[in-house]
């Protein structure tokens, strides 16, 4: 969809797809309307990002969004760019950078620059009282216009960049929101969609590049690097387009997970039991490297206990190396062998006369004397069942953050792999993937 609108005096044409809307920009107000309605109250929802990620854009569309769809709550977007000091006092007052004192206009755009205790103020007015006066900026006279927006909806958006920045004042501020939203990019194209907007602005391309490379990639590194983790982090991908990144998955399909009741977990996972006992990947394997479930996790004991009574070597993962992620997949007789480890994890016991499945760290980096069992040389006879967080149509998955599985995968590759999760895991768009990541095969679920 092709968005066109006036942004702080400057025009603004951009651009959403479908996917990004369906599958992005609808759940963040979805989850928006949601929490206005389980609070019953007005709801501020923080969008924080560096300068140039397109954040004023985005919240606009978001109210257009929001008018046209019947689905979710209308939202009001505003932002902090109302609140920097006017340009008569950014002339005549100083601040210091680089050891030099300068004029506070060379940095504007700065933290400094702006007058936070008013900011503070008018965020407490928002959630205070139903009716309250916004100013805006405008970029072609270079000063915040008073009052200028009335804000009555019950769902504000409030972007700017620093609205989650960690240092005194700005901590403070943050504590006000509802729910936050973070955007994070790439610096390099951050600074070529800076320098465009400055040149819009009515500078040079000289002028606009040396602003851009003194003051406005200062603030961007101050973003990137100096804010606090937000409830939602989105991505701004070089086709322009908002992704939500890995975290921001993790915690939407846990939750869905959650939900699960027990007896649906119990009948969901003797579904999944019956397909994997009967896939040939399972029937042809003599070794079974499979997760001991804990939590909401597809239950994993059936298949553990039908591996062992046909016969089968059945290993399961123990964290040996916490600080750098490395687990060992340690042979185990019975369910009983098994005790809460790291984090709560059912985990086997390691002694002198445990058996490992393929090429060992913990072998070669310590004095324990660990039978091996070297097996990765015959991958078919052997079959890997992964736990998952979300998965998507092309079997990219999602785990717990750890990287033990690919670190594991690494080591001792070729391994066929059965992901196993239940369908309210799948995501609908496509997941995010590091040139680490290790999918599975095939994914399993009750459907």
């Amino acid at each position: 969809m092709n968005y066109s609108v006036n942004i702080n005096g400057i025009d603004v044409n951009a651009k959403y797809s479908d996917n990004s809307i369906e599958h992005v920009l609808l759940p963040i107000l979805k989850r928006a309307s949601s929490l206005c309605k389980e609070l019953n109250r007005r709801i501020i929802v923080y969008v924080a990002a560096p300068p140039g990620a397109g954040k004023s854009t985005l919240c606009s569309f978001l109210q257009k969004l929001s008018e046209d769809n019947k689905d979710v709550e209308e939202v009001q977007a505003i932002g902090m760019d109302g609140f920097h000091r006017r340009q008569e006092f950014l002339e005549s007052h100083f601040t210091h950078r680089d050891g030099k004192k300068i004029k506070m206009v060379e940095i504007k755009g700065a933290p400094e620059t702006f007058d936070l205790d008013k900011l503070a103020g008018k965020i407490d007015e928002l959630k205070e009282n139903n009716i309250v006066k916004w100013p805006v900026y405008d970029r072609l006279l270079h000063n915040p216009v008073e009052d200028a927006v009335i804000v009555d909806r019950q769902i504000v958006f409030l972007e700017g960049n620093y609205l989650l920045l960690k240092e005194d004042g700005w901590k403070e501020l943050s504590k006000k929101a509802d729910l936050t939203i973070f955007i994070s990019a790439d610096a390099n194209m951050l600074r070529n969609r800076l320098i465009d907007r400055k040149i819009k602005s009515g500078n040079s391309q000289k002028k606009a590049e040396a602003f851009v490379d003194y003051s406005d990639m200062v603030n961007v590194d101050i973003c990137l690097n100096s804010s606090s983790k937000a409830d939602i982090v989105l991505n701004l991908g070089v086709d322009g387009e908002y992704r939500f990144d890995k975290s921001t998955i993790r915690k939407m399909i846990l939750a869905k997970r959650d939900e699960l009741s027990v007896s649906e977990r119990i009948h969901y996972s003797r579904r999944i039991f019956d397909k994997v006992i009967n896939t040939s990947m399972y029937e042809k394997a003599d070794n079974i490297l499979i997760y001991a479930s804990m939590g909401s996790e597809v239950i994993t004991d059936d298949i553990i206990n039908h591996a062992l009574s046909n016969g089968k070597n059945v290993f399961c993962p123990k964290c040996t190396d916490t600080k750098n992620g490395i687990m060992e997949f340690v042979k185990i007789t019975s369910l009983s062998d098994l005790n809460k480890g790291y984090y709560g994890i059912r985990e086997p016991l390691l002694s002198d006369d445990s058996v490992l499945y393929g090429a060992s760290v913990l072998a070669n980096d310590t004095n324990q004397k660990t039978e091996i069992t070297t097996c990765s040389e015959n991958a078919k006879s052997a079959l890997m069942i992964m736990p998952l967080v979300a998965f998507d149509a092309d079997n990219n998955r999602i785990g717990y953050s750890g990287g033990y599985y690919d670190r594991y995968l690494c080591r001792v590759p070729n391994i066929p792999r059965i992901g196993i999760a239940f369908e309210v895991q799948r995501f609908a768009d496509a997941i995010p993937v590091e040139t680490h990541d290790v999918k599975a095969e095939h994914i399993i679920t009750e459907c």
